[in-house]
């Protein structure tokens, strides 16, 4: 059974967001099988992305054809559906691109083709279709949401925790923000937090303005969640604790955020993940977080969403 390398991408990121079935998604290409696998299953399969996470994904997509071929012939079927809803849409996604402009359809292309490259490891990847988007012009980007087209890899940039402001930016302020992205890609949270502090600082008062009252908003958000997680079990709850540790922690890179978080999700028990489901406390949206920041990259690309055009929540800053 061959799974092809963009839908492998599936493993490291589509596992956090709550599916229909009121399920936190977990398996990756397995999709709904991962939650009837045993724990020895289980184990084995995430041991296959530990062992492969930092590989060229070449490795990860053997590994994981071998674990298929382990399963059940019933358990092989519904991959294989799984597998066939991610192509489904990804041809949705192709036909709607041949509608972009030329300047769109390259950027899309482009970043096909990255994401194609089964010898990069996820986060090379990732990090080149992120520096596609950055250098991209705002107008381009915005062509993408207005089609609701996903880019392969990424989705149109939107200023990462600037998001509130960023459309009120001029071409050269969004250019300057971006260059702040991609400066402080690879280091820890609190250096490009002191920057965009700076950042916002060289604004119009009217626009800094704004961007305090979405500050002000986020943290009322993030005080209401806080308050409804009091109401989850001991085990829901301390899952929920360490999350906010880990993401809040400034000394660490947005990358090992999200790798850290994934591992925490990923050994979670699923009954503590619906719980969170079911009271509506908020736990953690994986995207790439390979990525600068907030809404820069695509965790679209991994949606198993049946409405393909319905916009994607932002990834969690």
């Amino acid at each position: 059974m061959k799974l092809l390398v963009p839908f492998l991408l599936l493993i490291p990121l589509a596992l956090s967001r709550p599916n229909p079935m009121n399920l936190f998604r977990r398996g990756g290409p397995l999709g709904p099988v991962f939650e009837d696998l045993d724990d020895k299953q289980k184990a084995e399969f995430k041991q296959i992305w530990r062992d492969n996470k930092d590989k060229p994904r070449k490795a990860m997509k053997t590994a994981v054809d071998e674990f298929v071929k382990k399963l059940t012939k019933e358990q092989q079927v519904e991959v294989e559906k799984n597998k066939a809803k991610y192509d489904k849409r990804k041809e949705k996604d192709d036909a709607k691109a041949e509608k972009l402009s030329d300047e769109a359809k390259k950027l899309y292309d482009d970043a096909k083709t990255i994401m194609k490259n089964d010898d990069l490891t996820f986060r090379e990847a990732f990090k080149a279709v992120q520096e596609l988007i950055h250098s991209a012009k705002p107008t381009v980007l915005q062509e993408f949401k207005k089609n609701h087209v996903r880019i392969p890899g990424g989705r149109p940039f939107h200023g990462g925790p600037l998001t509130p402001i960023y459309n009120d930016l001029d071409e050269a302020k969004q250019k300057e923000l971006s260059e702040i992205m991609e400066k402080n890609f690879d280091k820890p949270k609190k250096e490009g937090k002191k920057a965009f502090e700076d950042f916002v600082k060289t604004l119009p008062e009217a626009i800094q303005k704004k961007y305090a009252e979405a500050e002000k908003k986020r943290e009322e958000h993030k005080k209401e969640n806080a308050k409804n997680a009091e109401k989850l079990s001991p085990k829901a709850k301390e899952l929920f604790d360490k999350i906010q540790s880990i993401k809040h922690s400034d000394d660490l890179t947005r990358a090992q955020v999200h790798d850290q978080v994934h591992d925490a999700i990923l050994d979670a028990d699923k009954n503590v993940l619906t719980e969170f489901r079911e009271k509506k406390v908020h736990l953690f949206d994986l995207g790439p977080h390979f990525c600068p920041a907030k809404g820069s990259a695509s965790d679209s690309e991994h949606s198993e969403s049946d409405d393909d055009d319905k916009p994607e929540p932002e990834a969690e800053e």
